[in-house]
C-alpha cells in the first residue's frame, strides 16, 4: 500500500503546469466591460437575463465573462447561470459569436480547474471547447499558438492527472506539431516537458527521458522558466531510471525557481510558485525512496506552504493533494492519528461540503478525483491498523467504486485497460479483508459487497463498449451521428492498411498516430452524444447491486464467479437470490503454473500428449477439478455458469474429470459435463445486459450459414467444411452461402437481424493480437465488428480459435467471439483451439439437430458432446477432450426455436402431378410398344 499510495497520488498533478499565466490569458480572451454595481442577490438574475442577446450575442456573452472575471473566488458559481441564460449556440460562420462562445468555454474550464479544483468537470468543458473548435475552425478567431497554449496544454495535463495517459500523449503530440509548424521554440520546449510526464505515467520511461532532453536542447537558458520546469521533470526520470544525480538535478530546479520567483512580477509568480511546489514534492519523493521519512515530510510541508502563500483562494485540489501527501507520509511513519488529521484537511479542500465528523465523504454532490480516492484509501488504512475492520472495508469499497466511475471518463481504451491492471491490486486487498471478515460473521451484506467488488474487476471495458454500441446505432442519422460514422470508416481504413503493410516503419508510425487521433475524435463525438442525452452509459456494475444479478439466476442454476489475484483465487458461488458460499484458493502462482502447463501440454499442441500419456492427463485433469471447483453437490444443480478470470478463460471446465480413473477408453472418462450443463459468461453485468436484451422467453430464428472451404491458394483449403455442409439437414438451414457466395457483405447484412449466424472458415490471428474471419471476398477484422450493429441471438464460429486471442488482465481474451459480444450478440459459440476436421464436420449437423429438438443452444451443445462420447461408431482416440471440448457457449442462456424449412404445398402438387405424368407416360409408352409388338407378330403370321 505504501508504494501504491505514494506512486499514484504523488503523480496526480506533479509537474502539470499551465504553460502561460492566468493573467495573460484573461488579457487575451476577456474584453473589458463596464463596471457593474449589482447587489449580490441580483447577480444570478443578471447572469440569466437574456435581454440583448438576440441583438448582439457576442457582446452579451463577453460582458458576462468580464464580470465573472472580476470576482475570482466566487466567479465559478456564475457560470451555470450564464449557461442557463444562453438561448442558443452561435450562428454558423459568425466569427464574433463563435469566438465569444469559445472563450467562454475555455474560461469556464479554467476556473473549474484552478478555482474549484474540479478536474473531471474541467476536462468535460475543455473537451466541449475542443469539439466546438474542431467543428468551427474557420469562424473561431484564435491562432494555433493560442489553441495549443490555452486549450490543448491544460487538457493534456488533465488527462495525465486523471490517468488517461494515452489521451495525454496524443494531446501533447498535437501541441508539438503546432509549435513546430509555427516555429515556437518556447512552447515546443514546454510541450516536451508535458509529453515526458505523460510518457512517464504510461510506463514509457525512455520515451519520457528522450522528450525532456529534446526540450532542454530547445531551452538552454538555465535561468529561464522553461529550462527550470524541464529540469524538475528530468530529476524524477533520473530517479525512476536509477541514474545518479537525481537529487542534485532537482535541487538545481529548486534554486532556479526560487531565484526566478524573487525576481518575477506579480503576473509571473503564480506559475513559478506552482513549479517550485512541484519540485519540493519531487524532493520529498526522492527522500522517501531513500528512507528519509522525516525529511520527506518537511519537503511536503514546504510544498504546501508555497501553495498557501501564493494561492490563498484557489488551487484547492493542489492544496488537498499536498495535505494528502503529508497524510501518506505520516501513515508510513505509523503516526496514524496525525495522518487522519491531514487526510481530513485534504478532504475539506477537495470537498468543501465535507464534514470531518463523517469519517468518509458523501460523494453524492462531489466531483470524483484521484486525490479523493487515495485520501479515502489512506483513511481506510488508518482504520485497519486501529482494528476497525468494518470502517476500513467501507472506505476501501467506496474508493473502488469511485475509481470505476473515474475510469469511465477516460477517452482512450488503452488507458482503461491499463487502469484495470492497477485497480485489481486494490480489489485483491479488499477481497482478502472482506472474505476473512465474512468467514467470521457470514453477514449477507458483506457477501453482496464481495460479489460487487469482484464484478468491478471484470470485463468492464467490454460492457461499456457493448452498451455504447447498442445505443449509438439506435440514433437517427443527424449531422453528429453521420460524422461519427465517417470517423469510424476512416479508422477501419487505416487499421486495414496497418494490417496489410508491415515494411515501412515510418509509414507505420504515421498511420498509428493517425488512428490514435481518429479514435480520440470519435471518443469526443461519443461524449457529445452523451451530453446531448442521446444515450446514457451508466454501467450496471456502478449503479446496480448484486441482488439484481442474483434475481436473474435460474432455479437449480449455479454461477461460479472467479477472481484470480497474485496471492489467492476467490470464488463466489451464486444461486437464485442468494450468495451460497465464498471460497479462497491459496497459492495462486502455483495454480497458475499448473493450469498453464496442463493447457500447453495437452491442448495447445495437438492431441498427441493426451493420447500417449493418458494416465498423466487424467491425473492432472482430476487434480484441477478438485482444486478449481468447490466441493458442492452438483446433482442439486441442473446447470452451471462459469465466469472465469485471467488464464481460466482458456480452460474447458466441463472436460475436467470428477474422479481418478484407470479406464483407457476416453469415452468412459468421468467428465464434469456428465453431472451438469456448463456455459460461460464474461461478467455479471454483461450477462445481465445480454439476458435482458430480449424480453421474449422464446425466439423464432432462422439459420444462415456461411461455408468457405476453397481459398484459391491464399489459405489452405478446408475440405471438411464441404462435408459439414453436405451433412447439415437442409431443413435447418434457411439460407446457405457457399464459397464465392460466402462474402463478408452477405454476412454483415444479416447481423442486425434476429437470426442464428453460422460461420465455417479460417480465423486468422495476427502477430499484434488482431483477429479476423476469412470470407470469400475479404477479411472481417475485429475492428470491423466493433462498428457493426449485431442483433443476432447466437453466432456460431466453427473456426479455429474463435474464442481465444490476446489475454488482457481484467478483460479476458481478445477473441472474435468477444468482439461480436461487444457489438450486441446475445451469445457466441466458438472454439478455444484449432477445430479438428473430423469432429467439426460431424459436430455441427448434430448440434443443429439437437437445437431443433431441445430449443436450447447450451443444452444442445452439451448433448452433442455427450452423444459424441457415447457413439460407438467414433474412434476411441476421437473421444479425447481435445476433439470435442474446445467449443464453448458464452453468453445469455435462451430458448431458441429454429425455423425449419418446410416444403410449400404447391411443391407437393407439382411433385404429385409429375409422378402422375411420368406414370401416364410410362403407361402410354408401354401400350404403344405392346401394340407395335402385336402388329409385328400379326404381320409375320400373315406372311406365313
Amino acid at each position: 500500500m505504501a508504494t501504491f499510495v505514494k506512486e499514484k497520488l504523488w503523480t496526480v498533478g506533479v509537474l502539470l503546469l499551465i504553460i502561460s499565466g492566468t493573467l495573460y490569458m484573461m488579457a487575451q480572451v476577456v474584453k473589458p466591460a463596464a463596471t457593474l454595481s449589482l447587489p449580490v442577490d441580483s447577480i444570478y438574475i443578471y447572469m440569466k437575463d437574456s435581454t440583448g442577446q438576440a441583438a448582439d450575442y457576442a457582446a452579451w456573452l463577453d460582458e458576462r465573462r468580464a464580470f465573472i472575471g472580476d470576482s475570482p473566488v466566487a466567479r465559478y458559481a456564475y457560470y451555470e447561470a450564464v449557461a442557463a441564460g444562453l438561448q442558443r449556440k452561435p450562428r454558423k460562420n459568425n466569427g464574433d459569436e463563435a469566438s465569444a462562445y469559445f472563450s467562454y468555454l475555455i474560461q469556464y474550464a479554467y476556473d473549474a480547474l484552478k478555482v474549484k479544483g474540479w478536474v473531471p468537470e474541467s476536462m468535460d468543458l475543455y473537451e466541449q471547447a475542443l469539439q466546438y473548435y474542431e467543428q468551427n475552425k474557420a469562424a473561431v478567431d484564435y491562432d494555433e499558438d493560442f489553441i495549443a497554449g490555452y486549450l490543448l496544454t491544460p487538457l493534456g495535463n488533465i488527462y495525465t492527472r486523471l490517468g488517461d495517459f494515452n489521451s495525454a500523449v496524443l494531446t501533447h503530440r498535437k501541441i508539438n506539431e503546432y509549435a513546430a509548424r509555427n516555429k515556437d521554440s518556447v512552447l515546443l520546449a514546454s510541450s516536451y516537458g508535458n509529453l515526458a510526464v505523460a510518457y512517464r505515467w504510461s510506463d514509457s520511461l525512455q520515451l519520457a527521458y528522450s522528450a525532456v532532453e529534446k526540450g532542454l536542447l530547445l531551452a538552454p537558458d538555465s535561468l529561464a522558466y522553461t529550462h527550470t520546469y524541464l529540469t524538475g521533470v528530468k530529476a524524477e526520470l533520473q530517479q525512476l531510471l536509477q541514474e545518479p544525480g537525481a537529487a542534485v538535478t532537482n535541487d538545481k530546479a529548486i534554486t532556479s525557481y526560487t531565484r526566478l520567483l524573487q525576481q518575477a512580477g506579480d503576473a509571473e509568480k503564480s506559475r513559478l510558485a506552482e513549479g517550485l511546489s512541484a519540485c519540493y514534492r519531487i524532493k520529498a519523493k526522492l527522500q522517501e525512496g531513500a528512507g528519509e521519512w522525516n525529511k520527506a515530510g518537511q519537503a511536503y510541508q514546504q510544498a504546501l506552504q508555497i501553495l498557501q502563500q501564493y494561492f490563498p483562494g484557489s488551487l484547492r485540489r493542489e492544496k488537498g493533494m499536498a495535505q494528502a501527501n503529508i497524510g501518506h507520509n505520516l501513515l508510513q511513519q505509523k503516526k496514524y492519528n496525525e495522518a487522519i488529521v491531514y487526510y481530513d484537511r485534504a478532504l475539506l479542500q477537495l470537498i468543501p461540503a465535507y464534514k470531518s465528523g463523517n469519517y468518509y465523504p458523501d460523494m453524492s454532490d462531489a466531483v470524483v478525483d484521484n486525490v479523493i480516492i487515495e485520501t479515502i484509501s489512506g483513511k481506510a488504512e488508518c482504520a485497519l491498523v486501529n482494528n476497525n475492520v468494518g470502517l476500513a472495508l467501507e472506505g476501501m469499497l467506496q474508493a473502488s467504486a469511485l475509481e470505476q466511475q473515474l475510469r469511465r471518463k477516460f477517452l482512450a481504451v488503452q488507458s482503461k485497460y491499463n487502469q484495470n491492471v492497477f485497480s485489481r491490486q486494490r480489489t485483491e486487498k479488499i477481497l482478502a479483508l472482506a472474505v476473512a471478515q465474512w468467514q467470521k460473521t457470514k453477514e449477507p451484506k458483506l457477501a453482496m459487497a464481495i460479489v460487487e467488488q469482484i464484478e468491478r474487476s471484470k470485463a468492464q471495458v467490454l460492457y461499456e463498449a457493448r452498451e455504447k454500441n447498442n445505443a449509438v446505432y439506435n440514433q437517427p442519422d443527424d449531422s453528429i451521428t453521420l460524422t461519427r460514422k465517417r470517423l469510424a470508416n476512416n479508422i477501419q481504413y487505416y487499421r486495414q492498411w496497418l494490417a496489410e503493410n508491415t515494411n515501412d516503419s515510418a509509414d507505420i508510425t504515421r498511420t498509428k498516430q493517425k488512428i490514435a487521433e481518429l479514435e480520440y475524435s470519435l471518443a469526443l463525438f461519443d461524449n457529445q452524444l452523451k451530453a446531448g442525452h442521446k444515450f446514457s452509459a451508466t454501467a450496471l456494475a456502478v449503479t446496480d447491486s448484486a441482488q439484481q444479478w442474483l434475481r436473474l439466476i435460474g432455479d437449480q442454476q449455479l454461477v461460479l464467479n472467479y477472481f484470480v489475484g497474485n496471492n489467492d483465487i476467490y470464488i463466489t458461488a451464486l444461486a437464485k437470490d442468494t450468495v451460497k458460499d465464498v471460497f479462497v484458493l491459496k497459492n495462486a502462482a502455483a495454480i497458475k503454473d499448473s493450469v498453464i502447463s496442463y493447457l500447453e501440454k495437452f491442448y495447445y499442441n495437438g492431441p498427441a500428449a493426451m493420447q500417449e500419456t493418458s494416465a498423466l492427463f487424467c491425473e492432472q485433469s482430476h487434480s484441477l477439478y478438485t482444486t478449481l471447483l468447490p466441493a458442492l453437490n452438483w446433482n442439486s444443480y441442473r446447470s452451471v455458469i462459469i465466469l472465469p478470470d485471467e488464464y481460466l478463460y482458456q480452460l474447458p471446465f466441463e472436460a475436467l474429470q470428477t474422479k481418478a480413473t484407470a479406464v483407457t477408453n476416453p469415452g468412459a472418462w468421468p467428465y464434469w459435463l456428465h453431472q451438469t450443463v456448463v456455459g460461460y459468461a464474461f461478467s455479471l453485468s454483461l450477462w445481465q445486459q445480454q439476458v435482458m436484451s430480449d424480453t421474449a422467453k422464446k425466439v423464432d430464428a432462422k439459420v444462415y450459414g456461411y461455408f468457405v472451404s476453397e481459398f484459391n491458394g491464399t489459405y489452405p483449403d478446408l475440405p471438411q467444411i464441404k462435408n459439414e455442409y453436405r451433412e447439415l439437414d437442409k431443413k435447418t438451414l434457411s439460407k446457405a452461402y457457399v464459397n464465392n457466395k460466402a462474402t463478408r457483405h452477405n454476412f454483415e447484412k444479416q447481423l442486425a437481424g434476429n437470426n442464428i449466424l453460422h460461420v465455417s472458415t479460417h480465423n486468422q490471428q495476427l502477430p499484434n493480437g488482431d483477429v479476423a474471419l476469412v470470407f470469400a471476398d475479404s477479411l472481417l477484422y475485429q475492428w470491423h465488428v466493433q462498428f457493426l450493429q449485431v442483433r443476432s441471438p447466437l453466432i456460431v464460429l466453427n473456426a479455429c480459435k474463435g474464442a481465444t486471442g490476446l489475454l488482457r488482465q481484467g478483460e479476458g481474451l481478445m477473441s472474435m467471439g468477444r468482439f461480436f459480444t461487444a457489438s450486441g450478440a446475445k451469445a457466441v459459440i466458438a472454439s478455444l483451439w484449432n477445430v479438428n476436421d473430423e469432429t467439426g464436420a460431424a459436430f455441427v449437423p448434430e448440434f443443429y439437430n439437437n437445437m431443433v429438438r431441445l430449443h436450447n443452444p447450451v443444452t444442445a451443445l452439451q448433448t452433442t458432446k455427450i452423444n459424441w462420447l457415447q457413439n460407438t461408431a467414433n474412434r476411441p482416440v476421437a473421444k479425447l477432450p481435445y476433439y470435442w471440448a474446445g467449443l464453448s457457449y458464452i453468453g445469455a442462456w435462451q430458448q431458441l426455436d429454429i425455423v425449419t424449412q418446410t416444403t410449400p404445398w404447391y411443391q407437393f402438387v407439382i411433385a404429385i402431378a409429375s409422378v402422375i405424368l411420368v406414370l401416364t407416360g410410362l403407361f402410354w409408352f408401354k401400350n404403344r410398344r405392346a401394340k407395335k409388338i402385336l402388329n409385328k407378330a400379326a404381320t409375320k403370321t400373315g406372311q406365313l
